[in-house]
């Protein structure tokens, strides 16, 4: 298995940097939402860890989940955030019910901006009942990011 590869950490926000309303986002991470889209049933909970604003919970709704929450630390990108039915909810990383447990548990390039990863693959896994699906960009074809603590 490959090593992380740890590097210096900025102490910045990275919303300080972006527009709420752009319509920008990585054409990886619409990829991977898709395909999780694949494995999820109807019906179940899905927890969107480092969701930013939920710009692609649209494709979750599609899956008539029994509860879609999406977490972040970024108070600016949940501000920016809009829940799309009833059942969907937003929470600051610091809010979440950290014993509540999820069918589907997914963080999409988050992982590479948290310092204490074991522990946050950890708690991940703990919240989930059926899957957990976790993606970072790869270290042989990624810039390191500015606001990156590791490559993978």
């Amino acid at each position: 298995m490959a090593q992380s590869k740890p590097i210096k950490k900025e102490n910045k926000d990275m919303w300080d940097y972006s527009d709420p309303n752009s319509e920008k986002e990585g054409v990886g991470q619409r990829g991977w939402y898709k395909m999780i889209c694949d494995y999820i049933y109807d019906g179940e909970s899905i927890l969107d860890v480092g969701c930013s604003m939920g710009r692609q919970h649209f494709r979750f709704i599609e899956k008539n989940p029994s509860k879609l929450v999406g977490v972040d630390a970024s108070r600016k990108a949940l501000d920016a955030s809009k829940p799309l039915s009833e059942n969907h909810h937003f929470y600051h990383i610091d809010d979440l019910d950290k014993n509540e447990k999820f069918d589907v548990v997914t963080s999409i390039d988050v992982i590479e901006h948290v310092i204490e990863d074991i522990d946050f693959l950890e708690t991940c896994f703990s919240m989930t009942k059926r899957m957990m699906f976790i993606a970072t960009p790869n270290l042989n074809f990624s810039n390191v990011g500015k606001f990156h603590c590791r490559e993978y």
